[in-house]
């Protein structure tokens, strides 16, 4: 069984702000900041080190995801969402296996986002469709306008990019 995917937490790096030779990492939106609050001192955490192409386009994109999560009984998860947004925008990739018995069989996956997956530019595209796809599918009768400053409320005036 494959690992489930997790909503990926944001940190950034603190400004003048270090203990001893090291700079401090500090939560970047709120739910970081709740996982962060809610981690116990002295608790180690595993974390998996990659730096992504726009933390705050990113982060844009995981807070519209749980938006999107919390008013719905269809999508459980901001996971869940970001997967529709991949399959709905057309952002796939077919793996194919062959299997004893049933010979070769094809399974559509949601294809990355990841930095190393799309240049910047395709991923704003992207983000751009799937706003499409949200305004017209998910939350039907809910604005772009008003999705931006739901997100402007919980990320900052300048989350959101420009021309989206």
């Amino acid at each position: 069984m494959a690992a489930k995917m997790k909503e990926p937490l944001f940190l950034q790096r603190a400004a003048n702000s270090q203990v001893g030779d090291f700079a401090l990492l500090a939560p970047f939106g709120a739910v970081t900041e709740e996982k962060v609050r809610s981690l116990k001192f002295n608790k180690v955490v595993q974390v998996r080190w990659e730096q992504p192409r726009n933390a705050k386009q990113l982060a844009l994109l995981w807070v519209l995801a749980r938006m999107i999560s919390d008013n719905s009984e269809e999508y459980a998860t901001p996971v869940h969402v970001v997967n529709q947004l991949k399959f709905s925008t057309g952002h796939t990739v077919v793996e194919r296996y062959k299997l004893p018995v049933l010979g070769w069989i094809e399974r559509t996956m949601p294809a990355s986002i990841a930095y190393e997956s799309m240049s910047q530019a395709d991923f704003a595209e992207w983000f751009s469709r799937a706003l499409d796809v949200v305004v017209a599918d998910m939350l039907p009768g809910v604005s772009r306008e008003t999705i931006r400053k739901e997100i402007e409320n919980s990320l900052g005036k300048k989350a959101w990019p420009k021309g989206v």
